[in-house]
């Protein structure tokens, strides 16, 4: 049988306790023997079936899909729960990773520079990854989308919910953006304050590099930052006002060490990327000669829908009729009225 199923149900039985699950599990040779161990009543089948119903799926550390960043930290996961195409796991292996986290209570200044950093970065097909937590954390991930690309939420709650739950339609446009959901923690387990510092390692363990945006003193961000270190991965810190409170975390990292960060370039040209092209594009056969007029504005860069309008010389209800259908088509995106190519 599927050792994935033995361990789903092993992590229910310890309600998501990653260090007591680790402890158990290294007691023997495979999760099949250290569930039967337990002699619980569970039924690992029955548990695995949920996660189907829930439309979540479930790898082991040794799956190929399983990201490989992963497996140079420690502890390293024993297995991830994801909520979305299997596609996006393979971006984590495949496409530059980059983590923005910051301050839930942030400056509207912070927010502007972490949407404007992931928008920008998504365009040198970067991968954008954050905890889908309130500030910083929703702003990187907007500003991946808006800039019409994937980005990644690493969660501290089973993955039949999502916290906090008014970010639950935000979370449904990553995943249908190519992005996805990722978490340690088996279904109908709830978010506790050390899952998110868990949940921090796991941001720190996916990304080439993290950037912190105003980060306070004894901060969750710093945390992130730690690991990051630890990790030896690249630490990236943007600079804030003076003696402000909500900066103070992030000034002492400048202090030790960390690369100062004040605009998107700093990260272009220290990775030496390239703007991803779209030269090639092939258009399908059955699209309408404004279906492919739009294709080619878009493909030179994201649209909103005034400058569409005065681009296309196009009566609104036309041009939105005929965005619908390429939407309709899969080929054509929107995210808070700005189109751009899937």
């Amino acid at each position: 049988m599927n050792e994935a199923i033995f361990l789903n149900a092993i992590n229910h039985f310890f309600q998501g306790e990653l260090g007591t699950i680790h402890k158990h599990v290294t007691r023997f040779d495979s999760y099949e023997a250290a569930f039967v161990a337990l002699n619980s009543a569970l039924d690992p089948e029955k548990l695995y079936l949920e996660l189907d119903k829930a439309g979540v799926g479930f790898i082991l550390s040794s799956n190929p899909l399983f990201p490989e960043a992963l497996l140079e930290i420690n502890p390293k996961p024993l297995g991830l729960y994801y909520k979305g195409n299997e596609s996006f796991l393979k971006n984590l292996n495949n496409l530059l990773v980059i983590a923005i986290v910051g301050t839930r209570k942030a400056s509207r200044l912070s927010l502007d520079f972490a949407s404007e950093l992931a928008k920008k970065l998504v365009s040198y097909n970067c991968l954008i990854v954050s905890g889908l937590a309130l500030g910083l954390d929703k702003a990187a991930h907007e500003g991946a989308l808006l800039g019409g690309g994937k980005t990644v939420g690493v969660l501290s709650l089973g993955l039949d919910g999502v916290y906090p739950s008014s970010h639950l339609n935000l979370a449904n446009q990553m995943i249908a953006q190519g992005g996805g959901l990722l978490s340690e923690y088996p279904l109908n387990v709830p978010a506790f304050p050390n899952r998110f510092l868990e949940r921090n390692r796991i941001v720190a363990g996916l990304a080439k590099a993290t950037i912190v945006i105003e980060a306070p003193l004894e901060s969750g961000s710093l945390r992130t930052a730690n690991n990051c270190i630890e990790f030896g991965r690249d630490l990236f810190v943007a600079p804030g006002a003076l003696k402000q409170p909500n900066f103070l975390g992030s000034h002492a990292l400048i202090k030790q060490g960390s690369y100062l960060i004040t605009e998107p370039e700093d990260i272009i040209k220290y990775f030496n990327l390239e703007k991803a092209s779209r030269e090639n594009l092939i258009l399908p056969l059955d699209l309408s000669d404004i279906e492919k007029d739009l294709i080619k504005i878009l493909n030179q860069s994201n649209q909103l829908i005034d400058n569409l309008v005065d681009l296309t010389k196009l009566e609104p209800q036309i041009l939105l009729r005929n965005l619908s259908a390429l939407t309709l088509k899969g080929l054509v995106g929107e995210t808070n009225g700005s189109y751009y190519l899937l």
